[in-house]
């Protein structure tokens, strides 16, 4: 294992840690990518900058606090090269893209004028829909993203960055457990080509609410802590995939 790969290692198992990452920025810098570095050490800054400072003498009042502004916009001018972002985030199958939007602007003399504002920052996978990502410390921490593009590329992005939080934007993974074992209080899921057990409810309550999927999600993906789950839109809007639900092979407790 490389330098570099213990750090990341490191990164994965400590998310909250700054210094990791810091230890991973001087890595890169001592290796080339000054840009890259700096772009960890913004965003490490940027999160424990406060976004507002007291002002007065007697600290009664508050405004924007100006060095939170600097280091937001340092950090977007480090991801606006797009050939420079693509190396650093693209994974195999993953090609990291920018999405601008059009947007009128006013100048003092009243005439308009069209600019291009960042409006969010996709991984465009070969097949499969986009998946929105957000960067924190330097690392992606949160994605939006279908289940079955969750399934298809969720070990990959677990393997290069810290996320906290992953979105399904639809019931593509998994719509409901695949079997209740009460004798030894285990809901068994079968989920992304995995089988994995989570504690079952008591007999009578149910055994596919959002508490229940999220443990199992958790179980499957031990990274992401079970309130790190959201949904896009109410589960109960979810339905089967294409071809139906997936039968599972047998399960076993060891």
């Amino acid at each position: 294992m490389t330098d570099r790969e213990r750090l990341l290692k490191a990164i994965l198992d400590n998310p909250e840690e700054d210094t990791p990452r810091l230890m991973y920025a001087d890595e890169v810098e001592e290796h080339g990518d000054p840009h890259r570095a700096e772009f960890i050490r913004v965003g490490c800054e940027l999160a424990r900058t406060p976004g507002l400072v007291k002002t007065g003498e007697n600290g009664g009042g508050w405004e924007k606090n100006p060095r939170r502004a600097e280091l937001q916009a340092r950090e977007a001018e480090l991801l606006s090269d797009d050939v420079r972002t693509s190396d650093w985030f693209s994974l195999p199958g993953l090609r990291l893209i920018t999405v601008v939007n059009p947007r009128l602007a006013w100048t003092p003399d009243g005439k308009g004028e069209w600019e291009w504002d960042v409006d969010r920052r996709e991984w465009r996978p070969d097949e499969g829909d986009p998946i929105r990502v957000e960067f924190r410390r330097g690392f992606v921490e949160r994605v939006t993203c279908s289940g079955n593009d969750w399934a298809r590329h969720g070990d990959a992005v677990l393997a290069a960055h810290p996320v906290r939080r992953v979105t399904l934007t639809d019931g593509s993974l998994f719509l409901s457990a695949w079997d209740v074992d009460y004798s030894r209080r285990l809901i068994r899921y079968y989920v992304a080509g995995q089988l994995v057990g989570i504690p079952a409810p008591p007999e009578g309550q149910t055994r596919n609410s959002d508490a229940a999927v999220r443990l199992a999600l958790s179980a499957r993906w031990p990274r992401i802590p079970p309130d790190g789950w959201a949904f896009a839109t109410t589960r109960s809007e979810w339905s089967l995939p294409p071809g139906g639900w997936q039968v599972a092979p047998p399960f076993h407790i060891t």
